[in-house]
C-alpha cells in the first residue's frame, strides 16, 4: 500500500514538474542574465543554475501541498479505497435518487478478483439495482454485473459496477460503466417495464 501511494506521489510530482520546467527555464535565463550583467559570466551561470535547480525542486512540492492529489493517476484500487473511506473526500450533500426504480426478478452474476457469487435483483433503474444475496462483500467493492434476461440468450452486462451498500441479504450497486449496446437494452428494458406497470395501474 505504501508503495502504491509513493507511486502515486512521484507521478504528481513529475507532472507538476513539468508544468514547472518552462518557468523555470525562463527564470534561470533572466536571473542569470542579470547576474552576468552585474557580477560577470562565472556568477551569470552560477546563479542561473541554483534558481533552475530551487525552482524545479521547490515548486512542484509546493503546489502538491497547497492544491492537493488533483494530477494523481486514478485507477481502480484506488477509486475503491475512496469509496470505501468516504471520510477522506470533501462532504458533499446527499442527492435525491435521480432514476425511478421499478420491481423486477431477475437472476444475476456479481464478480471481482475477490469474489463472485449469484443472486436475484428485486428493483432496477438506469443507474442501479438492488440486490438480494448472501454474498460476502462490503461498500465500495467495485466488480462485473452480469443480468440474465427474459428470452435473451446473452446476460446484459454492467463492466463496472459498484457496491454502494450493504444491508443483512441486500445490496446495492451503481453502474459505472457499461457497453452502448447493454446500456441501451438496459433504457429499452426499463421503458418497457414502466409502460407494463402504467397499463397496470389505470387497469
Amino acid at each position: 500500500m505504501i508503495l502504491h501511494q509513493l507511486k502515486h506521489r512521484l507521478s504528481e510530482l513529475l507532472v507538476l514538474g513539468a508544468l514547472v520546467c518552462p518557468v523555470a527555464m525562463a527564470l534561470a535565463a533572466l536571473v542569470g542574465l542579470a547576474s552576468w550583467m552585474i557580477g560577470g559570466q562565472e556568477h551569470g551561470l552560477l546563479a542561473s543554475w541554483i534558481t533552475w535547480c530551487v525552482t524545479m525542486g521547490a515548486v512542484p512540492i509546493f503546489l502538491r501541498l497547497s492544491c492537493g492529489p488533483d494530477t494523481s493517476v486514478i485507477c481502480d484500487r484506488c477509486l475503491s479505497a475512496s469509496r470505501r473511506h468516504p471520510w477522506r473526500q470533501p462532504a458533499v450533500p446527499q442527492e435525491r435518487r435521480r432514476h425511478a426504480r421499478y420491481r423486477v426478478d431477475f437472476p444475476a452474476t456479481f464478480s471481482n478478483e475477490r469474489t463472485s457469487g449469484f443472486g436475484m435483483i428485486a428493483d432496477v433503474s438506469a443507474g442501479g439495482c438492488r440486490v438480494e444475496s448472501n454474498l460476502p462483500i462490503a461498500p465500495g467493492d467495485v466488480g462485473q454485473l452480469l443480468i440474465e434476461l427474459p428470452d435473451c440468450t446473452a446476460p446484459l452486462k454492467v463492466s463496472q459496477a459498484l457496491v454502494r451498500w450493504v444491508r443483512e441479504q441486500e445490496y446495492g450497486l451503481e453502474f459505472i460503466r457499461m457497453e452502448p449496446d447493454d446500456e441501451g437494452w438496459l433504457n429499452r428494458l426499463i421503458g418497457h417495464i414502466s409502460v407494463g406497470e402504467e397499463v397496470g395501474q389505470a387497469q
